[in-house]
Formats: C-alpha cells, structure tokens, sequence
C-alpha cells in the first residue's frame, strides 16, 4: 500500500509546475508592449505643507521624449502610475513630474472652480517649469513629491 507522499518524479514535476505558476504572480515586472521603453512600477505620495494633496494628476515625463506615465492621488496623497496599461508604472530614465487638480466633475466652467487648485503653485503645472525631477529605476520605485 502507497501512502500520502509523493515519488521523486512527481514531486520534480509539482515543483517545476509551482514555479511555473509563481513565474506568473503578481510580483513579476511590468512590460512594455513591443518596441516600446521598458517600464518599471512607480508609486508615491504628494504632500504640500506636510498635508497630502488629494485629487491630483500626477504625470511623469521622461526627458527621452518616450510616453509619458500618468496617475491620480486618492484621499492620502498616494498615487500609482500608469503608461502602457494600468499601474504598469513609468518608462526607465529621468522625468520631470507635474502635478494639477483633477478637474471638479461638477463644476461649472468659468463659475466654480477646482476645489483643489489653490494648493498647486503654477509652476508644477508645465514640464517646462516644474521644479520636480525623478529617476525611474528599473525596479519598484517609491517617490515623496512635496510641493512648496
């Protein structure tokens, strides 16, 4: 009679088709569609005062000229950032970052202006202007933008 325990062969056999399956996790690196930039996941936290900056647009753009990664801040600051797919992350390399309210849904344009846009100097606003460089390593990258 054969108990519960497995020979060598099909234990060889699990292993191998475990780490197939763990190969496929959700800790594997983002990639890029075909001919594009590799990317590498970027995550964050804007804060302005030391307060968060809530309902933001948070963008990356890479000084190479390639697609730029784009997220938004939720109630604490946090964003995550997305270029090719959803929270894929940022094309590697340096980028300049801008932030800008999200645009107040209900709003009526020229009346009723975004709740947020009192706490964004103009100048996070422009790639051209905005203070705020990054580098996006290949690995998981966490950034603290604080806007003065």
């Amino acid at each position: 009679m054969q108990g519960p325990c497995l020979g060598g062969l099909q234990a060889i056999q699990l292993g191998v088709a475990l780490a197939i399956v763990a190969s496929f996790g959700c800790g594997a690196a983002p990639v890029a569609p075909t001919g594009r930039p590799p990317v590498a996941q970027v995550v964050g936290t804007v804060t302005r005062q030391g307060q968060p900056v809530q309902n933001a647009i948070v963008q990356f753009h890479p000084d190479s000229g390639g697609d730029r990664g784009t997220g938004h801040t939720d109630q604490s600051g946090k964003f995550t950032i997305s270029t090719y797919g959803p929270q894929d992350g940022a094309v590697v390399g340096t980028h300049v970052v801008t932030v800008t309210p999200l645009p107040d849904v209900g709003a009526v344009p020229g009346v009723d202006s975004p709740s947020t846009s009192g706490s964004f100097p103009e100048a996070y606003a422009s790639p051209e202007k905005s203070p705020l460089t990054v580098e996006v390593e290949e690995k998981k990258n966490s950034f603290e933008l604080e806007l003065k």
